[in-house]
């Protein structure tokens, strides 16, 4: 499904705590993990969902040199593509496209915090989580 590919873009709850800026500034891969999902629809209440609910990995890679976000622990991982990068406040902001789908995330640099979402046609679904270091 679409929507797993461009979930990828987003989280991880083990971020270490002595993490330097560069570990989270696109200069190197690094690990993320879902942690916090919620999926929303006009006119309804957000609804708290998991990962695999919403057909997104536990973990990926997010690789900005490559420009790739990639599914980690697959055999037959699914990709999305990165086509913008920019810094701002202390975040690394990345976002793409594929279909009728859009994501952005936003990875603070010094302690690897993420968010992101997956936006559609009315819906949407936000997510929370953490990255690693490699």
């Amino acid at each position: 499904m679409k929507l797993r590919s461009l979930l990828l873009a987003g989280g991880f709850a083990l971020a270490p705590a002595l993490a330097c800026a560069a570990d989270f500034d696109g200069s190197k891969p690094f690990l993320c993990s879902a942690v916090d999902v919620a999926s929303c629809a006009p006119g309804d209440d957000c609804v708290r969902e998991t990962a695999a609910s919403v057909g997104a990995p536990q973990f990926f890679t997010v690789d900005v040199g490559k420009k790739v976000v990639t599914e980690a622990g697959s055999n037959a991982p699914h990709f999305s593509k990165i086509d913008r990068v920019a810094h701002q406040s202390g975040l690394l902001m990345l976002g793409g496209s594929e279909g009728p789908m859009t994501w952005v995330a936003t990875i603070n640099e010094a302690n690897g915090k993420l968010s992101y979402a997956v936006l559609g046609e009315r819906t949407a679904v936000v997510t929370f989580g953490a990255c690693l270091a490699k």
